[in-house]
């Protein structure tokens, strides 16, 4: 089938789409009352993933979209009593406890499609931005001073940042690689990546690189422990 080159998007008030001042009234409630559901979710999602980092608790369901729902259901009311996790009821009570619960009725679908898009978001920030986080921390660590970089010539840069990527390349190595950089960082890459706790996280490598247990929704939330940590002694 040919597609319609005559076929245009215009852009117009909801008014003028949906001439029934009802409907129009239906549609503006409950875009709003999903907004604010979502606006109290995130809020508390933030805050229970800083509480159970804090507080050594797991983030299993951090990056699935039907546990983010149960988000979306603490900061709601409906006729029907929901499935509820302990752990993000505490967070909700002892860190969000006056906030207004909106209807969550007709909202079901509006809502876990809200938190599929939030498992989405979350996990590819985590997966795509770790390996660049990591290299962040070594050249906090390793870097050398403004003055002293400046005063390398061009090649003397190239080779001082190979060698920075090739540091973070050993921190976030499987266990059987060689390592790449040069030996007098090779004792500060084995206690950071101690420090770390790299290999606990990944858990069974399996010969597979450390891109592919991070793009395991599974294994993901791990790594936010590691962000955190990095985060302590460094700005990332």
């Amino acid at each position: 089938m040919e597609e319609d080159t005559n076929l245009r998007t215009v852009g117009c008030r909801l008014e003028k789409l949906i001439p029934d001042a009802q409907t129009v009234s239906d549609i503006r409630m409950v875009v709003q009352r999903v907004h604010e559901a979502t606006i109290q979710s995130t809020s508390l999602l933030n805050l229970h993933v800083r509480r159970c980092i804090h507080d050594g608790v797991t983030l299993d369901g951090i990056f699935n979209g039907n546990w983010i729902t149960k988000a979306f259901q603490e900061v709601t009311v409906g006729d029907k009593a929901p499935s509820v996790d302990l752990e993000l009821s505490k967070t909700k009570r002892l860190l969000m406890p006056d906030i207004r619960r909106v209807n969550r009725t007709g909202l079901t679908q509006l809502m876990q499609a809200n938190a599929n898009m939030l498992e989405t978001v979350g996990h590819n920030n985590c997966w795509m931005h770790f390996q660049r986080r990591v290299h962040s921390h070594v050249q906090i660590h390793l870097g050398l001073p403004e003055a002293e970089y400046k005063a390398l010539s061009s090649d003397e840069r190239k080779v001082r940042k190979m060698q920075m990527f090739r540091v973070a390349h050993d921190l976030l190595r499987k266990p059987s690689d060689t390592l790449t950089s040069d030996a007098c960082h090779h004792d500060w890459v084995r206690s950071e990546r101690t420090r770390l706790q790299i290999d606990n996280a990944v858990g069974e490598w399996n010969d597979k690189p450390l891109l592919y247990h991070l793009k395991m929704k599974q294994k993901a939330h791990r790594f936010l422990f590691r962000q955190v940590m990095m985060k302590k002694i460094g700005l990332i």
